[in-house]
């Protein structure tokens, strides 16, 4: 039995460009990161597509890799993970419209 191969991340330098250029999720004080949302997929070893990432300033970033993502942006900030699953699609969707 062949196990089923998983899709591939998506991965695209030119939307992440043109995110560093929208307005972060959370503001504080730059430089401004992408986030890749690991509740959205990825894996051992894998981060999830550029598809789910969010910008964010760099102290939020390093505080979610320290506390985790439930920790700091559901519970610090609020934001539900139906919330930011919509968010990144909207996001990309918009970006999608600009190519």
């Amino acid at each position: 039995m062949n196990p089923q191969p998983k899709d591939k991340p998506i991965r695209n330098k030119a939307y992440i460009k043109w995110l560093h250029k929208q307005y972060p999720l959370i503001i504080g004080r730059p430089p401004y990161e992408a986030h890749h949302l690991r509740m959205f997929g990825g894996g051992t070893g894998t981060k999830p597509g550029d598809n789910y990432c969010v910008l964010i300033n760099w102290e939020t970033h390093r505080d979610i890799h320290q506390y985790g993502e439930k920790r700091i942006l559901c519970e610090k900030y609020g934001y539900t993970k139906e919330w930011l699953k919509k968010e990144c699609e909207d996001q990309y969707n918009r970006w999608l419209k600009t190519v």
